[in-house]
This record gives C-alpha cells, structure tokens and sequence, in this order.
C-alpha cells in the first residue's frame, strides 16, 4: 500500500509538474507575442516617421531646386534680352479692338472643327493673334 501511494504521488507530482511547464510555457510564449508585437508597432510608427521626414525633406528639396532652376532661367532670359515679354504682350492684347477675331470664333467651320464634326481647321492670316483669341476665349468655346 505504500508504494501505490508513493507511485500515485509520483504520477501527481509528475501531472503537476507538466502543466506548471505548460502555464510557464504558454506565459512565456504569450510574452513573447506581446513583446513581438510591441516592437512591431514600434517599428512601424519608427517607420513612418522617417518616411514623413523624408517626404519633407525632398519636398523641401524639389521646391529650392524649382526655384534656382527659375532663377537661373531668368537669369539667362535677361542676359539674352532686356524686352519684358510679358508687359509686350500685355500692351499688344490692350491695342486690340474688343471685336478681334469675334467673326471666327462665331462661324460654322469654327463650331464644327471644335465639336468634331470636322478634322481640320485651315487658318489663314497671322495665326500668333488667331492663337491668342483661342486661348484667351477658351471657357467661352
């Protein structure tokens, strides 16, 4: 009788000592996971935040490139001429009748060239201005 019951305890003990391994395992994988996830987190806000500051810094980049690249072609634009195009076309725009180019915008070979009915359009004249009129009436089209 004695050694059944020492032979049980054993099994007892032995049953015990497997499932405190088992809640010591599971806890120290369930740790695991957490500590895992954590530093993934981590790493993904750590992530996003260098690719903010990326983003900015080439933003800020591109935007002091853009505008050396238009003072450099400013530069070379006076060094070439001293004429202000834009004023030129402005005082050419104003010495305009308000009627220039009324009678193309309103004519049927216009009209069917511009909703497609017709392929081409022939131009004939000073096509600078006729281009002018088109692009300053484009909304009106």
């Amino acid at each position: 009788m004695y050694r059944a019951n020492v032979k049980d305890l054993r099994l007892q003990l032995t049953e015990q000592q497997d499932r405190i391994i088992d809640y010591i395992t599971i806890g120290i994988t369930d740790l695991l996971n957490s500590i895992t996830w954590y530093w993934i987190g981590a790493f993904l806000v750590l992530s996003a935040l260098i690719s903010i500051q990326l983003y900015l810094h080439l933003s800020n980049r591109m935007h002091i490139l853009r505008r050396e690249s238009e003072q450099r072609r400013e530069k070379i634009t006076n060094w070439l001429t001293t004429l202000d195009f834009a004023q030129k076309q402005k005082d050419l725009l104003d010495s305009r009748s308000p009627d220039t180019g009324t009678w193309l915008l309103n004519s049927t070979e216009f009209s069917d060239w511009l909703f497609g009915s017709e392929p081409a359009l022939w131009l004939n004249g000073i096509r600078k201005y006729l281009l002018d009129l088109l692009v300053e009436n484009e909304g009106q089209c």
